[in-house]
């Protein structure tokens, strides 16, 4: 006998019930990825804690209780230099893209932005394995001798700061992408970024580098800025950055790292300023 085949209304019954089983375990799976995210996020803190504890065991090995974390014109050269795995100093949660070297920008302290690209204010030779660029911030080009970049044609590029300036200033940045990836450019000799997708999407602790940091202080977490503060701004910016699901991983300067509301971390609430204090 012929078998019976399927009628139109129950192969339309069994898509309404695969398409039912699909909604209801969406949001499962949903909740299932954005954990995985936040896990691979607090494993990436961890290990930069331990690249950093490595840094701090290497130049202060006979003062185990100095400092533990590098100044903010040097993040994330240090602690890229002892663990260069660029995808441990990106957030899994946050999407990024390809180098863009045209969002460069040199803006020194008298308010200039001066782009990445031979013109009055900026001179750009060819070097063995690196481009280098020598800007100059005052009108009459007066010694060329405000800040050396070199950008080192790897992969990704690698910026770093060759020399410093002799005119004295003190806030001449490197914006990248829209961020400021070193402050102080023309007195951060050894500054190092690199012009991977963002660079980095955790912010440091301004104030960590001081010596014998308290183990609950913040050192890095997730934060839209490249670099973490008590100013005014962290109580509209931390929201922003509450990636996982309302919350921040952060890893304190005892190498714990914890998931935290904004409210917790807010400097302007009660006990949140606390914790940005070394």
């Amino acid at each position: 006998m012929r078998p019976r085949a399927f009628t139109l209304v129950e192969l339309l019954v069994v898509v309404a019930v695969v398409a039912l089983l699909v909604a209801m375990l969406a949001p499962a799976l949903h909740v299932a990825r954005s954990t995985a995210r936040a896990a691979v996020c607090r494993n990436n803190l961890s290990q930069i804690g331990k690249a950093f504890t490595a840094h701090h065991s290497r130049l202060f090995a006979s003062d185990p209780d100095g400092k533990r974390y590098c100044e903010p014109p040097r993040w994330p050269g240090i602690p890229l230099n002892v663990c260069p795995v660029e995808d441990i100093y990106l957030c899994p949660d946050e999407p990024q893209t390809g180098p863009d070297m045209e969002s460069l920008k040199f803006r020194s302290q008298e308010g200039w932005e001066i782009d990445f690209a031979q013109g009055p204010n900026c001179n750009v030779t060819q070097g063995n394995g690196y481009t280098q660029y020598i800007f100059e911030d005052l009108m009459y080009q007066d010694d060329w001798d405000d800040c050396h970049i070199r950008i080192y044609h790897e992969s990704p590029p690698r910026l770093t700061v060759n020399q410093m300036g002799s005119a004295g200033y003190t806030q001449n940045e490197i914006w990248y992408m829209g961020k400021c990836a070193i402050q102080d450019a023309s007195h951060s000799v050894g500054a190092t970024v690199y012009l991977t997708g963002g660079i980095t999407n955790y912010g440091l602790n301004a104030a960590i580098h001081q010596a014998r940091v308290a183990g609950d202080t913040v050192a890095v977490l997730d934060y839209v800025l490249i670099l973490a503060n008590n100013g005014e701004d962290m109580a509209t910016q931390l929201p922003d950055s509450a990636r996982h699901r309302g919350k921040l991983n952060v890893l304190y300067a005892d190498q714990s790292v914890f998931g935290r509301r904004p409210s917790e971390l807010d400097p302007t609430l009660p006990g949140g300023g606390a914790q940005w204090e070394p």
